[in-house]
């Protein structure tokens, strides 16, 4: 296993307490992504092909409790990653009002997109909770 997909599963079972269904809050490592377009928070098009092949992405929501728990360890994995933060998408779901306090941070590194709750990138991702990460 590559250090980058055990740091990624180690995010996603931190991620896993948000769901309190149970199972998969999004796509796992390695499982096909729907194609999608969406507009980063700066004006940038960005499609799945421009993310790349080992893009980490980031899906958070303004109201949601763990959060802020786990918003560091997301910020400092992001950070140190060696691909750039280029490689990096955060997906906020909300308006721009209610994600704003919470994009700041992000744009440090990642792109940073804001969509509506149940948006085509969470679609895309088949994220059913948050946060989560892929």
């Amino acid at each position: 296993m590559s250090k980058h997909t055990a740091v990624l599963a180690d995010l996603r079972a931190k991620a896993q307490g948000a769901n309190v269904l149970g199972g998969e809050i999004a796509l796992t490592a390695g499982s096909p992504i729907a194609a999608f377009e969406a507009t980063t928070t700066e004006g940038q098009s960005i499609t799945l092909a421009e993310l790349g092949d080992h893009a980490l992405v980031g899906f958070f929501s303004p109201p949601c409790g763990l959060r802020k728990e786990r918003l560091p360890d997301f910020l400092q994995y992001a950070a140190g990653r060696q691909e750039g933060s280029g490689s990096v998408l955060a997906v906020l779901a909300g308006t721009a009002d209610e994600t704003g306090e919470l994009a700041e941070p992000l744009r440090q590194v990642a792109s940073v997109v804001v969509e509506p709750d149940h948006g085509p990138l969470q679609h895309a991702f088949a994220v059913t909770g948050f946060p989560a990460a892929r």
